[in-house]
């Protein structure tokens, strides 16, 4: 049987102003070696529920229910069991963020401080509890930062979030997150800003890390990937679970109505009818040779040189 880290019971989220609570009676738990999806429109309550295992929920959330994390202290030989999580903003989350769960937000433009440098934004966990120091540290970060996806790592170090690209900063946010092994992963959306090849190589690492042990709460729009990576999928409709089960069973042979207009409106594996565009018309939109660099320590990254596009009327460009 799997060893629960985490688990919500009736958890429910609501809003002063708002009639419908954001979150409904939701049960929950995520275990050891196990990645569990959570799928589902914008607004209906995934990263609400995932930010309450963490404590991080808004001040003027008003919750209800309960919140059980994974407890340090065991005896020897035995498995952790599950205790009530602290308080919001008790101290006590000091201890757990970062080494014990780690999250990935899916804010890759405001979630890094422009004021630090990368170096220092993914070894924090390390810092903050005392588990690598000097040039330990340093070759940990290289390697988060590697497994993350981040070509030339060590280039990277003494850059800022604003000298990155969107996807440089969400592979930043992926190994700060996974630096210290947590046991719980929250991952939300972790493959927004990141293109078809580097998502596999992310989400490969979440499965890699959930194999050796620990626990994953994926957060997704994209269900190609729950398909390859999940062993639970919980989709979720206005703030409450409304069909669970096993990738094969959900995304193969969904029950619920909800969750069989989710798979229909996915994009993949569908290909648009080719149809006649007027090559003469005049473009409303057209770029002529763009070039854009940025200035990299002494030197200069160039990311665009002479590129050109028009998109027609009638036409989508991909």
């Amino acid at each position: 049987m799997t060893r629960a880290l985490a688990r919500v019971e009736a958890l429910t989220i609501s809003f002063p102003g708002r009639a419908a609570p954001a979150v409904d009676g939701v049960d929950l738990e995520v275990g050891a070696g196990e990645c569990v999806a959570l799928v589902g429109e914008s607004g209906s309550g995934k990263s609400l529920t995932a930010r309450a295992l963490l404590g991080l929920l808004p001040a003027e959330a008003i919750v209800r229910g309960r919140i059980l994390i994974s407890s340090p202290t065991a005896a020897p030989g035995e498995a952790p069991a599950l205790e009530e999580a602290p308080a919001r903003g008790a101290r006590a989350w000091n201890a757990i963020r970062g080494a014990r769960s780690g999250l990935v937000p899916q804010d890759a433009l405001g979630a890094l401080d422009p004021l630090r440098r990368v170096e220092h934004e993914v070894g924090d966990a390390l810092r903050l509890h005392g588990l690598a120091t000097g040039a330990r540290r340093r070759e940990r970060v290289l390697a988060a930062l590697g497994a993350a996806g981040m070509p030339e790592p060590g280039r990277h170090l003494r850059q800022r979030s604003d000298e990155l690209s969107g996807g440089l900063r969400q592979r930043a946010l992926v190994a700060s997150a996974l630096i210290a092994d947590p046991g719980l992963i929250v991952a939300d959306e972790p493959t927004t800003a990141l293109d078809a090849g580097h998502r596999g190589r992310v989400l490969r690492e979440l499965r890699r890390r959930v194999d050796l042990g620990s626990g994953a709460l994926l957060i997704t729009h994209d269900l190609a990937s729950v398909r390859g990576i999940a062993d639970r999928v919980l989709v979720m409709q206005g703030g409450r679970i409304i069909e669970a089960g096993a990738p094969s069973q959900v995304l193969a042979a969904p029950e619920h109505a909800f969750t069989r207009e989710l798979l229909e409106a996915s994009p993949v594996g569908r290909t648009r009818e080719p149809r006649a565009i007027d090559l003469g018309a005049a473009p409303r939109l057209e770029l002529r040779g763009i070039s854009v660099a940025f200035r990299s320590g002494a030197g200069r990254h160039e990311v665009l040189s002479d590129a050109s596009l028009a998109v027609r009327p009638g036409e989508t460009v991909g």
